[in-house]
């Protein structure tokens, strides 16, 4: 099934959003973190509130190929990243 050119990759879920997603990773396509982030939250509705804007910021960091923590989820995805999704909250 053709996907237009939108990139495949690989989601890793660590500590609470790991326990909150119920599994280690997931493959989906997406242009975009932020359309990742948008399908991540569709598929596992309990994994929503860590990524909603608190006066904080969202409680969780996203890393993109082992790099530092994004701030920016407009960053455009290839196929092949791996999103790592971490929860931000102390204690993990």
């Amino acid at each position: 099934m053709p996907h237009s050119g939108v990139p495949e990759i690989i989601v890793e879920f660590y500590a609470l959003a790991r326990r909150r997603a119920g599994l280690k990773e997931m493959p989906l396509r997406a242009a975009t973190v932020a359309e990742a982030v948008h399908e991540i939250t569709r598929r596992c509705p309990r994994l929503r509130e860590l990524f909603l804007q608190k006066p904080n910021g969202p409680s969780v960091l996203i890393s993109l190929n082992a790099g530092p923590f994004l701030t920016d989820w407009n960053t455009t995805l290839s196929d092949g990243d791996r999103l790592v999704i971490l929860s931000a909250d102390a204690g993990g």
